[in-house]
């Protein structure tokens, strides 16, 4: 399948977004010192959490609430209890030791989660946002298990919140996939408990994903080793207060998970890269269906590398991917496209998408409540396309005209209000957002 390039204006009423601006970039970290991490949520009424890291002599979360009526962002404030000694709080930007921090937010309220050392090891912090201000942080993981990483966090449309991660057995040989479960009406946390049986979860940004279904049971997938030679895929869902038996879903080589689920059926969908006998990196889908696991590659037409894998699913269990594409076999941004694809149960995979042309990575996508969607990317500057059923995709816009960006995160709303945060190098790095509403 050859991709569209044709540029399509769908500057009409069928165009939800044609009403929407993105405001003005609002710088929200210090101007001091670097920033990075950052992370954003908007809630249903278009509220507003953005959190990030600020690199001063220690390491610290930072966080601040634009309120959706006002759109006034309050002062930022910092969350971890960082009491100035180094050896017990100190942040380190490496390995799975970095901070990490992840957002759920749903009805004005909402929970951050972030990694910090202890003393004894780095271990699972959360704060909880109660509509009006944050509280005191609490360790959620195990203190008896060894370093934790990698967390991910949901919240359903009561409060209630689970979060994932990747610990530590110990031994520093291998790690099991854990969580823990916040009930909204006792206020309380659960006790830590393993997800999975495999022990050899592998230590990979990308190898641990936390959803909710339609019904908002909590969703999980990740990836282990097998051998030395053989990793494998799995899933497993919150059903009867208890996590249901991990399911293998396939073997490989594996890394940029994303998940998602089917509006009508409420099937998990799974998209990764994975690497082929002949090194190079592929796109797949995997679709669980009544007779099992359904994979599709959808790059086996490129002769390069397709990563960074991110999937949005749509109200009529439409599917709609984009990830970063090698076009010339080389190193460097200017060698990668953004492309998107969808399924739908009718015509299956179609309507492939360069959404650029000239440099693309990292791509994300969200969707709204009628399966709109918004994506981003960045080239030489940050990108965006709309798309919409009647009319396919907008032509490219450039919202904010900000170089030297980097680490883009978009969050998007039912109603098609939307967040983009990320970090702008400069004398000093800092953090900067911008709204779409």
């Amino acid at each position: 399948m050859k991709p569209d390039t044709n540029e399509t204006d769908n500057n009409s009423s069928h165009n939800p977004f044609v009403s929407k601006t993105w405001s003005s970039p609002v710088t929200l970290s210090s101007l001091a010192i670097d920033a990075g991490d950052p992370v954003v949520a908007v809630d249903e009424s278009g509220n507003i959490i953005a959190a990030w890291v600020e690199k001063g002599e220690m390491f610290s979360i930072h966080a601040s609430f634009m309120n959706g009526e006002s759109n006034e962002w309050q002062p930022s404030l910092q969350i971890d209890n960082q009491s100035g000694d180094s050896r017990v709080y100190g942040w380190r930007f490496f390995g799975y030791s970095r901070p990490n921090p992840q957002l759920a937010f749903a009805n004005n309220k909402g929970f951050l989660t972030w990694i910090q050392h202890d003393g004894n090891s780095y271990a699972v912090n959360v704060s909880r946002w109660d509509g009006i201000q944050w509280g005191s942080p609490e360790v959620i993981s195990s203190e008896q298990a060894g370093n934790a990483f990698y967390p991910r966090i949901v919240i359903d449309s009561e409060g209630n919140t689970t979060v994932a991660w990747v610990q530590e057995r110990g031994n520093g040989q291998s790690a099991l996939v854990m969580s823990n479960h916040y009930n909204e009406e006792s206020g309380t946390w659960s006790e830590a408990e393993a997800i999975s049986l495999t022990e050899s979860v592998l230590d990979k940004s990308g190898s641990l994903q936390l959803s909710l279904n339609d019904l908002e049971l909590p969703t999980v997938t990740w990836v282990a080793q097998l051998n030395e030679n053989t990793e494998a895929v799995y899933y497993s869902i919150w059903q009867d207060n208890q996590w249901t038996a991990e399911q293998k879903v396939a073997e490989g080589e594996f890394d940029d998970l994303s998940l998602a689920h089917t509006s009508v059926t409420d099937k998990p969908v799974i998209a990764w890269s994975r690497k082929a006998e002949s090194n190079q990196l592929f796109v797949e889908v995997a679709r669980q269906t009544n007779e099992g696991w359904q994979i599709d590659n959808l790059t086996t037409q490129f002769k390069y590398d397709a990563d960074a894998p991110n999937i949005v699913s749509g109200p009529k269990d439409e599917i709609s991917i984009v990830w970063s594409q090698n076009s010339a076999g080389q190193n460097g941004w200017i060698y990668l496209d953004a492309y998107a694809m969808h399924y739908t149960p009718e015509k299956g995979w179609h309507n492939l998408k360069n959404l650029y042309g000239s440099g693309g990575t990292l791509p994300q996508v969200k969707s709204d409540k009628n399966g709109n969607l918004l994506a981003i990317w960045h080239a030489e500057n940050t990108y965006s396309r709309t798309y919409t059923n009647e009319q396919g995709w907008s032509s490219f816009s450039r919202p904010f005209d900000f170089n030297g960006g980097r680490g883009h995160v978009l969050d998007m709303n039912d109603e098609g209000q939307a967040a983009a945060i990320w970090t702008q190098y400069g004398s000093t790095e800092k953090v900067y957002i911008s709204i779409l509403k």
